[in-house]
């Protein structure tokens, strides 16, 4: 027979050219060829190569066209063929694939993780009587008020070791608890010096009944504490001072009374803190970002991803300078680790107070630049990405008077983490194999020949190297070396150093493969080819080059053959 007399012409109207039963060729030449590096999130059921045309009329000699398609990358990344627990494919300006990984937030730390004042009972301080009333015996009455010494004092707020306050704005109550031993009922006034509510400096005058207790409440609704005078005293300072007044009622004193009293702080809720909080290191919990691409590693041969990223996404509302180690580890399937190194982390921060009113957005590129995450992602090699972040706020000294830090109620930060992997990649020797599962129409033929068509778009070099016979056991029957190959485009490089397909060069090629009886004689019914597969990108896997949506590949397949009629 003559193959171009037999041969259809593939790529025009006919119906059975056109028939949709046939996307096995999708997935032999598309899934695995254009987007090995994917395929492990392809639907199989969307490339089955077991549906090939059995309702074909025979004769001693035929030609039969099994099928073509036209697919574009845009068409094969598209929502039903692939499929991400924790990404998408996207294009860039430039139509370039990329598939990025978005992470939840890897972490939000919150005001109370820096600035954080819990319950404060101060010592019990005990005043002396006025010195009219200082001495034992019995006392025929009090002709006039005896007034004692002013007495200053401090209660301490526990921010934490390494915190320095300059000032608190926010709401407490404060619980004082006052007990009399005198026989006498006392005025006692208290004044805090460093301590205001609604703009207003707090005094309070408590009266305490004789021989009693009372607990006074002060509500601060308002309140700011400033503790620049003394800085860096966390200390609310007061001043405290009472009046016995006069009687004429005898009384007995046997020398020991006293007037004593202590405070009961029920926590600061702070609206604004300024200070310095110190160069504290904080420990974020740990967390994990599935990505399972190391299924990637089940082809023999090299697989390279150049040029991935990763942006770490900032969202702020704390004025306070921090760098952050994200603790990065790569975890392989065999349990093994491996870390992404990287310079220090310093993105753009919050320096003017008044960005405190909104949160402050910015963000940080990882690149091979400033960390090793082109070897990181070189080779896919991982199941997840472990982090362990780690915070160091304050990495240098605070210039507290000038530049405090600021943390407002509600204040956090926190970081979400994007990888994007462009579809610019090396692949070298990919080896792989597919298995064309209903051959009975072969049966019975004395020889055939499998003729391809196709115009290439794309930037893959694929050779089918083996056709290898099965039975229904697995058990090979016979194996042929074809060496056909499907030759990549023309490709441009661009000024990043990568290769793309030169679309105005796109040529159509034929290539047969010959069945000859040797081997369809060993053909039965429910026997199998397995197609043995080699894939490069251009100039034999030594460059990268680039998927973009417009890249695509025609082909068509057809089958000539003679029929066996010596049976």
């Amino acid at each position: 027979m003559e193959p171009n007399y037999f041969l259809p012409e593939i790529f025009g109207n006919s119906k059975l050219g056109r028939m949709k039963s046939q996307p096995q060729i999708n997935r032999l030449i598309i899934a695995l060829i254009v987007f090995t590096a994917i395929c492990s999130c392809i639907k199989k059921d969307e490339f089955d190569f077991d549906k090939l045309s059995t309702d074909i009329e025979w004769t001693p000699e035929f030609a039969v066209p099994l099928g073509k398609i036209s697919v574009k990358t845009g068409d094969l990344l598209g929502e039903d063929n692939i499929s991400f627990d924790n990404g998408y494919v996207m294009y860039d300006n430039d139509s370039i694939a990329h598939i990025v990984f978005n992470g939840d937030k890897l972490f939000d730390f919150e005001f109370e993780t820096v600035v954080e004042v819990g319950t404060i009972t101060t010592p019990v301080t005990e005043l002396d009587p006025p010195a009219a009333l200082s001495a034992a015996g019995t006392y025929s009455g009090l002709p006039t008020n005896a007034t004692s010494t002013n007495v200053s004092g401090t209660i301490e707020l526990d921010a934490g070791d390494l915190i320095k306050l300059l000032e608190i704005s926010g709401s407490t109550s404060f619980d004082i608890h006052f007990t009399n031993d005198l026989p006498l009922p006392a005025i006692l006034h208290l004044s805090f010096d460093n301590l205001k509510n609604n703009g207003l400096a707090v005094q309070e005058t408590i009266n305490i009944p004789a021989n009693g207790e009372i607990t006074h409440s002060i509500e601060l609704e308002s309140l700011m504490i400033d503790f620049s005078a003394n800085y860096p005293s966390n200390d609310i300072e007061y001043d405290v001072d009472f009046i016995i007044e006069s009687t004429t009622e005898t009384f007995v004193l046997d020398g020991t009374e006293k007037i004593s009293f202590y405070t009961t702080i029920d926590g600061l809720d702070i609206s604004e803190a300024k200070g310095d909080f110190g160069q504290q290191t904080l420990q974020i919990d740990p967390g994990i970002l599935d990505m399972d691409i190391s299924a990637l590693q089940d082809f023999d041969g090299d697989i390279e991803f150049t040029d991935p990223t990763m942006t770490l996404v900032f969202e702020q509302s704390m004025l306070v300078p921090f760098t952050i180690d994200l603790g990065l580890q790569g975890l392989k399937p065999d349990g093994s680790i491996r870390d992404l190194a990287f310079n220090d982390i310093q993105p753009d921060q919050i320096t003017d107070p008044n960005e405190l009113d909104e949160r402050f957005v910015s963000s940080f590129l990882l690149t091979k630049v400033n960390s090793d995450i082109e070897e990181f992602f070189k080779n896919p090699e991982f199941d997840q990405i472990n982090y362990n972040p780690t915070i160091s706020l304050n990495p240098g000294p605070v210039d507290v008077f000038t530049s405090p830090n600021i943390i407002r109620a509600g204040s956090s930060n926190n970081v979400t983490m994007n990888i994007d992997l462009p579809l610019i990649m090396k692949l070298k020797n990919i080896e792989f194999t597919d298995t064309l599962d209903d051959i009975s129409i072969l049966q019975n033929v004395e020889s055939a020949s499998l003729y391809f068509k196709a115009k290439n778009g794309l930037p893959f070099e694929a050779e089918l190297s083996t056709l290898t016979l099965l039975d229904e056991n697995d058990i090979e029957l016979a194996s042929i070396d074809v060496q056909v190959i499907f030759s990549s485009s023309a490709i441009i490089e661009n000024s990043s150093g990568h290769f793309y397909v030169d679309t105005t060069q796109i040529a159509s090629q034929i290539n047969k493969v010959s069945l000859d009886k040797a081997f369809t004689s060993k053909i039965t019914e429910n026997g199998k080819i397995v197609f043995g597969i080699t894939l490069n990108t251009s100039l034999l896997g030594t460059k990268a080059v680039a998927l973009h949506s417009y890249d695509q590949l025609e082909m068509g397949i057809s089958v000539e053959a003679k029929i066996d009629t010596s049976n």
